[in-house]
């Protein structure tokens, strides 16, 4: 949005709350709080907070709406984005390895992944390995269900 436009929205928000007193300068700080902003996105911003604000929305209010507005409008919502990622992005080799070698074979040994967390006998390569190839063959429905221990 240009500066001009952000100028037109500032002006419907000060005539839709006039009980506050926009000076020249106020107007020209929010007007360049909400520069650079997708104009159809703010309009929407706008008309949410003529909806749910009994005052006037500082430029942090707006910008929580702003960015509603831009999440619905998105062709995917982020949770369908997250649930249609291959499951290695959702969970790494290695926490499916821990999780296989913990609940179903209750090998406690720590991981190379822990050591700086976690003091103990550290487990060797092969085994992680071997932990992370069985539980890269199962489902991340199936590593659910192992970890409360129902498989």
């Amino acid at each position: 949005m240009k500066h001009e436009e952000a100028i037109d929205v500032v002006g419907l928000i000060a005539a839709h709350w006039p009980g506050n007193v926009w000076s020249v300068a106020s107007m020209e700080a929010y007007s360049n709080g909400i520069q650079g902003w997708d104009a159809d996105a703010t309009m929407k911003a706008v008309s949410r907070a003529v909806q749910e604000c009994d005052f006037y929305p500082k430029v942090s209010v707006l910008r929580e709406f702003y960015r509603i507005e831009k999440r619905l409008a998105e062709p995917e919502s982020p949770i369908q984005r997250m649930l249609n990622d291959t499951p290695s992005q959702l969970m790494p080799a290695w926490v499916r390895g821990y999780v296989v070698s913990r609940v179903r074979y209750k090998d406690m040994r720590v991981w190379p992944e822990q050591k700086h967390l976690v003091d103990g006998e550290p487990m060797p390569s092969d085994v992680c390995n071997a932990y992370m190839s069985e539980g890269a063959d199962l489902p991340v429905e199936q590593l659910f269900q192992t970890m409360i221990g129902n498989v």
